[in-house]
C-alpha cells in the first residue's frame, strides 16, 4: 500500500490524515492540541498518537505534506491586469491555496493603492497578469512600483515572461519554476528550477543526473545561469555557469 499522511497546522488544533493512494480513501484521521506558538512538532506527535490509537498501528508513509492554517492562513494581496481577467484568476488561486486573501488590486497601482497595500500588512504578494505576447508595460510598471514601496513581504510573479528582460537588465535575480508548457521559452533567467519528469521531457530523454556534462549541455539549452535540478529523495544537483555540480542531499526526517 502506498500512503500518504497530510497534516494541517491550525490555531488550535493540528490535524492528520491518512490516505490510501492506491485505493483513493482516507484510512483515519487524528488530532491533538496545535502548538504553533512553542513547538509545532509536539502537537504533531500527540497528533500522531491519537491517528495511531485509531488505525491500530501507522503505516509506513510514502509522502508527508503540510499545511498552516494557524490565524486564518497567510495574509495574501494580488494584483492583476484586468480585474475580470487576471486579478480574478489571481483571488482565485490565492483563496485555493489556503489563503486569508486581504486585498485585490488591478491596473496600474496608484500612490493610494500602494499606501492601501502596505496598510494591510501581507504576508504574501502574488503579481500576474499579461499573457505572453501580451501587454507587458502595465505589469512591469506595477513591479517597479512594488519595489519602492515600503511593503516588507515575498513577492510571487505569474506573469508576462517579458519581464526575464527587465529583470536581467536591472541586475535583478530572477527564478523560473517550469512546467512542461512552454518549457524552453525562459532563456536568461537567473535561476531555472524543473524537476526529472520535466526536464527529461523537455530533452526528449532519460536524465543523468550524475553526468556533469549532461547537465552542462542541460543548462545550456534552458539558457540560464544556473540549472537546479530537483530529485526527490536524492536531493537536488546545482550546475552553474563556470563551475562544478554541486550535490545537494535531501534531509530524511522521520514523521
Amino acid at each position: 500500500m502506498s500512503a500518504a499522511l497530510l497534516i494541517d497546522f491550525g490555531s488550535t488544533y493540528t490535524k492528520l490524515r491518512a490516505v490510501d493512494l492506491d485505493a483513493r480513501r482516507i484510512l483515519g484521521a487524528g488530532q491533538g492540541p496545535s502548538t504553533v506558538t512553542t513547538d509545532i512538532n509536539v502537537g504533531m506527535l500527540a497528533a500522531l498518537r491519537d491517528l495511531e490509537r485509531r488505525l491500530g498501528r501507522l503505516p509506513r508513509f510514502r509522502y508527508r505534506l503540510a499545511s498552516s492554517s494557524a490565524a486564518g492562513g497567510l495574509r495574501m494581496v494580488t494584483v492583476g491586469l484586468v480585474r475580470e481577467l487576471t486579478a480574478e484568476a489571481a483571488r482565485r488561486a490565492a483563496l485555493g491555496a489556503g489563503a486569508k486573501l486581504v486585498g485585490t488590486f488591478a491596473y496600474r497601482l496608484t500612490a493610494a493603492d500602494l499606501q492601501r497595500i502596505a496598510e494591510l500588512a501581507p504576508d504574501i504578494l502574488l503579481l500576474a497578469g499579461g499573457t505572453d505576447g501580451g501587454n507587458s508595460e502595465v505589469i512591469l510598471h506595477n513591479a517597479a512600483a512594488l519595489a519602492r514601496a515600503p511593503i516588507d513581504c515575498p513577492i510571487v510573479y505569474a506573469g508576462n515572461r517579458a519581464a526575464l528582460d527587465a529583470a536581467r537588465e536591472a541586475g535583478i535575480p530572477s527564478v523560473v519554476d517550469p512546467k512542461f508548457r512552454h518549457f524552453l521559452e525562459f532563456g536568461g533567467a537567473t535561476v531555472f528550477k524543473p524537476n526529472v519528469l520535466e526536464l527529461g521531457a523537455a530533452m526528449g530523454g532519460p536524465v543523468r543526473p550524475h553526468d556533469d556534462e549532461w547537465l552542462e549541455h542541460a543548462r545550456r539549452r534552458v539558457g540560464a545561469r544556473h540549472l537546479l535540478l530537483t530529485l526527490g529523495e536524492e536531493g537536488m544537483a546545482l550546475r552553474s555557469e563556470g563551475a562544478s555540480t554541486l550535490r545537494i542531499p535531501a534531509m530524511a526526517r522521520e514523521v
